[in-house]
């Protein structure tokens, strides 16, 4: 009985080792394949982004400066 569960833990081991091994294979070809599609310029509206995200700091910045005002006069 305990030799069966120990064939049986074997050959699961077997089975993920290869699956990940399979896995590897996998990302290494794609990493070969899809090399120069991941070095493309960024699209014109990286720019739009920015610029939301540095109004959203500003916006950000002022809601905590009013909370912190209204809390230090209570």
């Amino acid at each position: 009985m305990i030799l069966e569960g120990l064939k049986l833990m074997v050959l699961g081991m077997v089975i993920v080792y290869i699956f990940l091994i399979v896995l590897m294979i996998f990302v290494f070809l794609s990493s070969r394949i899809f090399k120069g599609r991941a070095m493309a310029t960024p699209s014109p509206g990286v720019s739009a982004v920015s610029k939301s995200a540095d109004e959203l700091v500003a916006v950000l910045s002022a809601a905590i400066s009013s909370y912190r005002s209204k809390k230090s006069k209570k």
